[in-house]
């Protein structure tokens, strides 16, 4: 995995704290701490803005990364944004050239009749977003952040920090983004091993059994395996108890061992 330097365009708006926090970053890409110290550092750097942060697939399909708090609304602008309005965001019409970041200031390019626009910038003073993205291979990251119209005036100097912020950490989550597609694929690959294993030996198992069965022995939660498979976590539940009483098990040991005797 490639690992970005420190943008030399953007040091003369760091700030220490900012350096040191990149280097924090830079030391925790594709681990479990990235996330959590992504929001840390957003929350130091972007006053009380809110924002978001996703991955955008080839499909055009979000995937949510971060989504703060700070102001009432925060959360369900996010997710309608996420789930619906995103195909009507004009910042995402056009592609950057790969590799690099690009940055779309639109404080009235939403049309006024799109109900987002209500939904947005309802707590914003009648503001705008900032938006950033990084096209990689396969994928695009964005952070959006929504300001209020009495930003204006600072727009200037506004632009230029939460750019700089952007133009540091975008190449991380991308670096990131692609680690955990990484490891998501090889534990995809692993699933669909065990569920051929477990077709083999224990034929009398339905497909949803095995699905359950096959995730459950690499560590995965009911509430994970729900979400991987559409599914609710008292149906995950279900599922393994009668794949359980089927072979006379009680654990996901037991299903090792079963499964490594044949």
């Amino acid at each position: 995995m490639d690992i970005p330097n420190v943008p030399n365009t953007t040091v003369s708006y760091m700030e220490a704290n900012l350096y040191e926090q990149y280097r924090a970053l830079l030391l925790t890409v594709g681990s479990s701490d990235f996330i959590p110290l992504l929001r840390d550092t957003l929350n130091s750097h972007s006053g009380q803005r809110d924002f978001m942060v996703f991955s955008l697939g080839v499909d055009g399909t979000p995937s949510p990364l971060l989504l703060s708090e700070k102001q009432a609304g925060a959360l369900v602008r996010g997710a309608a944004y996420l789930r619906r309005f995103h195909q009507y965001d004009p910042s995402l019409k056009d592609a950057p050239n790969p590799g690099r970041v690009s940055f779309v200031n639109h404080q009235t390019r939403y049309e006024a009749k799109c109900p987002f626009r209500q939904i947005a910038f309802a707590g914003h003073d009648g503001g705008g977003e900032l938006t950033f993205s990084m096209l990689s291979d396969s994928y695009r990251v964005v952070t959006k952040f929504f300001v209020s119209s009495s930003e204006n005036a600072a727009e200037t100097q506004l632009n230029s920090r939460l750019s700089a912020l952007s133009a540091l950490i975008l190449p991380l989550i991308d670096a990131h983004c692609g680690s955990s597609r990484s490891e998501s694929a090889k534990g995809m690959q692993i699933v669909e091993q065990l569920e051929g294993r477990l077709e083999r030996a224990f034929p009398t198992l339905s497909t949803r059994e095995r699905a359950v069965c096959a995730r459950t022995m690499i560590g995965m939660t009911a509430e994970g395996i729900g979400l991987a498979l559409g599914i609710g976590r008292p149906t995950v539940l279900t599922y393994r108890r009668r794949a359980y009483e089927r072979l006379a098990i009680g654990n996901s040991n037991q299903l090792w061992l079963s499964l490594a005797r044949i």
